[in-house]
C-alpha cells in the first residue's frame, strides 16, 4: 500500500484525536480516562498511578499503560496535560507475541508543534522511548532532556530481529507529528523504511532525524531489499532550531535512501539541513536561515 494513502489516513485519524482533546479533553484536575467522553477507547498513565507533576517517577505507570494495549482493539494511550518524569527507557513491544499485538499503537498528548502541554521529562542519559512495533504513531507529545547528554535519544523506532512475528525488520512505517523534542543529542532515530515526520519542532540538539537500514532481520524479498527497501518518506513542515544537522542518513547503506519528499522544512540557526545520501527524491520549499556550515551535503 502506498505511503500516501496509508499514512495520510492514519495521520488524519490521529489529528482527529488531537482535536478531541482540545474540544472536550479533561481539565488538569480530572485527568483519568474515566472522565473523558472517549474513555472506552483510550488508556491513560493515570489509570496506573501516574502523577504527572514532574517530580514523581511515572516510568512504571506509563509502561503499564503501554503494555495494556496488547489485548485492545483500539490501541491509544492518551497523556493528559502534565509533566511525566521517566527514569528509564519506555518500550513498545514488537508486533505480535506472547503479550499481545502492539502494531498500530498510538501515543497521543494534548500538545501541538512547539506547545508543551503533555511533557515527557527524561531524567537520564539514554533512549526515552523505543518503538519496536510497526505502524505506530506519536502525536502531540513533548520530549525534554537536560542539555549536553551525549547518549540522549528521544525516540528510537526499530524492530527487534526474531521477536514475535517480526520477520522483516525493515517493515516499520512510523508516524510522528505535532511533537516537540528539546536538547536531545539525537531527537529521533529510525531504522527501517517508511516514515511520516511532519509538523514537529526539534530544538537545540546535535541531530534531528537520523535514518538508517537494519543490520539484520530483513527476511523478505523484492521490494523489502535494498536498494528499494529504504523508501517512503514524508518529511515536511518541521522546524529545526539550533541544530547541528536536521536530517541525515547513516550507516553503510545511507546512499540507498530514496522515495523521499523533504519539503517546507525550516532550519533556523544550525549547521546543515541534510547530510548523507539520497536518490529519486524531492527537495522543495525548504529554508535554511543563519546556517554556520554547508546547507546540505551528500
Amino acid at each position: 500500500m502506498s505511503i500516501t494513502r496509508r499514512h495520510i489516513l492514519g495521520s488524519a485519524g490521529i489529528a482527529a484525536l488531537g482535536a478531541a482533546t482540545f474540544a472536550g479533553g479533561p481539565p488538569s484536575g480530572t485527568p483519568a480516562a474515566s472522565n473523558v467522553p472517549w474513555a472506552s477507547t483510550v488508556t491513560t498513565p493515570q489509570d496506573f498511578g501516574a502523577v504527572a507533576d514532574g517530580v514523581a517517577d511515572d516510568t512504571s505507570a506509563i509502561q503499564q499503560a503501554i503494555d495494556a494495549q496488547g489485548t485492545r482493539d483500539n490501541k491509544i494511550v492518551y497523556f493528559p496535560p502534565g509533566t511525566y518524569r521517566i527514569t528509564q527507557t519506555l518500550t513498545v513491544p514488537d508486533g505480535t507475541g506472547p503479550t499481545g499485538n502492539f502494531s498500530r499503537l498510538v501515543l497521543a498528548g494534548a500538545g501541538t508543534m512547539g506547545s508543551r502541554t503533555s511533557i515527557i521529562q527524561v531524567d537520564f542519559d539514554g533512549t526515552a522511548l523505543h518503538i519496536a512495533a510497526p505502524l505506530s504513531a506519536l502525536y502531540g507529545l513533548c520530549f525534554v532532556v537536560a542539555a549536553g547528554l551525549k547518549n540522549s535519544l528521544g525516540v528510537l523506532t526499530a524492530r527487534d530481529p526474531g521477536i514475535g512475528e517480526a520477520t522483516n525488520t525493515d517493515d516499520v512505517d512510523t508516524t510522528i507529528t505535532e511533537c516537540t523534542f528539546v536538547e536531545f543529542y539525537t531527537a529521533v532515530k529510525h531504522v527501517g523504511r517508511g516514515m511520516v515526520f511532519t509538523n514537529n519542532l526539534v530544538a537545540t540538539g546535535d541531530f534531528g532525524l537520523d535514518i538508517s537500514w537494519p543490520e539484520e532481520g530483513v527476511a523478505g524479498s523484492g521490494v523489502h531489499l535494498l536498494p528499494y527497501g529504504m523508501r517512503k518518506w514524508l518529511i515536511e513542515g518541521n522546524h529545526f532550531h539550533s541544530m547541528g544537522t536536521a536530517i541525515r542518513t547513516t550507516g553503510p547503506h545511507a546512499a540507498s535512501f530514496r522515495g523521499a519528499i523533504i519539503a517546507n522544512n525550516i532550519l533556523d540557526i544550525g549547521r546543515r539541513l541534510f547530510a548523507g545520501g539520497v536518490i529519486n527524491s524531492t527537495f522543495a520549499g525548504n529554508v535554511v536561515e543563519n546556517a554556520s556550515g554547508d546547507r546540505w551535503s551528500t
